[in-house]
């Protein structure tokens, strides 16, 4: 989840009335293996992340990826009981109410801006009308699901985080070793954090902050620092870097309107075209922040990285900052991205092309 400063925020509540050889991680379409390659996918369901989990489910569809399981995190933009009931509304249209969907309770350091979260709520429950899924918390929580999962898949497991990274540090010290594997998992690609430009916290929230942050990563930098010391040469970091290259554009929401053959193209054209998500549009604040981390993921090309060690910030108006730190944990993060590519396969694949 990300949103891109408050003026936005506020715009879109008045609308609603080379990574080195030994760390490369090859995205999951060119990986080998026997059939589609497990994928859990950990969020806090935004609007951005519901597009996100759209184009999962239309790549589960056509084969591309195997998706297990969608954990739900407490520390994000979702309303409790609402941001899991989204999850279960948008698996069951796109015909896949079998994946298993937990949630957690578990808040981070630093809650999301209110209005952010209310108008989360307003998209969501417009583009999603007459759903009757529950908003009842799940009885295994999303830590243990995603232990659960990783460990079923030994070592094969990819896992696309686009909220605070809460739930997965928590889920780390049930993570099983794999047998001539150096980590438990095989990819983990990461929408969160700034490298080279400016964050995004600007004036929506009223805790201390410099804005050289990242929502997602502010929300919970402790955990944060856990995962990326735990799982560095596993990352694929998608920062405000590369996503700053695919912005939501009035063009491309209207090819979603024209072009929209699939329930998860539906859904993904009725939220890029609702109007609190148009004042973003308008505006040139919006951007396709977590499906660029799904597609990342099972596409080659559409971003470019670089290596680096990162730490994070834990204190002060500069907590939940990454730093690049000759002692930090390795990984690489996108310096930049495809914005044609990306549209193109993003579109094909919500339509099962």
């Amino acid at each position: 989840m990300n949103q891109s400063g408050g003026r936005w925020t506020r715009a879109l509540l008045f609308g609603a009335a080379a990574l080195s050889a030994g760390f490369a991680a090859p995205e999951v379409s060119a990986q080998l293996g026997s059939g589609p390659v497990p994928v859990i996918f950990d969020t806090d369901m935004d609007f951005d992340d519901a597009a996100a989990l759209a184009y999962l489910a239309a790549a589960h569809k056509k084969g591309l990826i195997d998706l297990k399981a969608v954990t739900v995190t407490g520390a994000g933009s979702g309303y409790a009981g609402s941001a899991i009931r989204h999850a279960r509304c948008i698996l069951q249209r796109s015909g896949l109410g079998n994946v298993p969907v937990a949630d957690s309770t578990t808040k981070g350091v630093h809650a999301f801006p209110p209005e952010t979260r209310l108008a989360v709520e307003l998209v969501l429950e417009s583009v999603l009308p007459g759903c009757l899924q529950p908003s009842a918390h799940s009885t295994e929580s999303a830590p243990a699901l995603m232990a659960r999962m990783v460990n079923a898949a030994q070592g094969r497991a990819v896992l696309v985080a686009t909220g605070p990274l809460t739930d997965l540090a928590a889920a780390l010290p049930a993570l099983a070793p794999v047998p001539g594997q150096a980590l438990p998992l095989s990819q983990l690609y990461i929408m969160g954090g700034t490298i080279h430009v400016a964050g995004n916290l600007c004036c929506t929230t009223t805790s201390a902050y410099d804005n050289t942050q990242e929502l997602n990563i502010w929300a919970d930098p402790a955990a944060a620092q856990t995962v990326f010391a735990a799982l560095g040469p596993a990352i694929s970091l998608l920062p405000l870097d590369a996503t700053n290259y695919v912005p939501v554009t009035e063009a491309f929401a209207r090819t979603l309107r024209q072009d929209r053959t699939t329930p998860e193209a539906k859904l993904v054209a009725a939220i890029a075209n609702n109007p609190v998500v148009q004042v973003g549009v308008l505006e040139g604040s919006a951007y396709w922040w977590d499906p660029l981390a799904a597609v990342a993921a099972t596409q080659a090309g559409v971003v470019s990285y670089t290596a680096g060690k990162v730490s994070v910030v834990q204190s002060g108006t500069a907590s939940g900052r990454i730093e690049l730190t000759p002692d930090g944990a390795p990984l690489r993060y996108g310096t930049s991205a495809n914005e044609a590519l990306f549209e193109q396969k993003f579109l094909d694949v919500l339509n099962g092309r």
